[in-house]
């Protein structure tokens, strides 16, 4: 595998939020601030393979991105 493929993980994710939030904006605020707050207490709660993957702290550096 390649290095740089968790990256494209997380990538896919993202964007399906992000097209969600077009297609059905209430759905996708909702869908993406869920997200998040699972992204920021995923440690201490989740700390598991498919809830450490689908909830990675990773995702608030996109969320930051997008801020900026």
């Amino acid at each position: 595998m390649l290095d740089v493929l968790w990256t494209l993980r997380h990538e896919v994710m993202f964007y399906a939020v992000c097209a969600l939030c077009l297609w059905k904006p209430v759905w996708g605020v909702v869908l993406g601030a869920a997200w998040l707050a699972g992204s920021l207490v995923q440690p201490f709660v989740l700390p598991d393979y498919p809830w450490a993957f689908v909830f990675n702290h990773v995702h608030l550096l996109f969320a930051m991105g997008v801020v900026a």
